[in-house]
């Protein structure tokens, strides 16, 4: 479900899709992050 809106994102606005990405991995490396400082 969720690869299906990314996929019509992609198709609407490049430039959104770019600053979601960068988002996303943003957030993997906090939570990350989160994980090495919990152990």
């Amino acid at each position: 479900m969720k690869k299906e809106i990314i996929e019509k994102d992609k198709g609407k606005n490049k430039k959104e899709d770019k600053k979601n990405d960068d988002y996303m991995a943003f957030l993997g490396m906090m939570a990350t992050l989160d994980l090495l400082v919990v152990k």
